[in-house]
């Protein structure tokens, strides 16, 4: 794995990790994302689909439900 693809990969996995958290569900995705460089929520939305097969709205149900 690259660096890059480290850094990709690691900014992926926090903002996850930001989306699932219960406590931030009240924080937009937009906000979350921007904590981690990620400021387009197309590319956001692609991304995360490319490295964990799953839509920014699946993870955000997990609490919204």
């Amino acid at each position: 794995m690259t660096f890059a693809a480290w850094v990709r990969h690691e900014r992926l996995l926090r903002i996850r990790r930001g989306l699932l958290e219960p406590a931030a569900a009240d924080i937009s995705t937009a906000v979350i994302a921007a904590r981690w460089g990620i400021r387009d929520p197309k590319h956001l939305g692609r991304a995360l689909k490319r490295e964990f097969g799953t839509a920014v709205s699946d993870l955000r149900r997990g609490f919204k439900d």
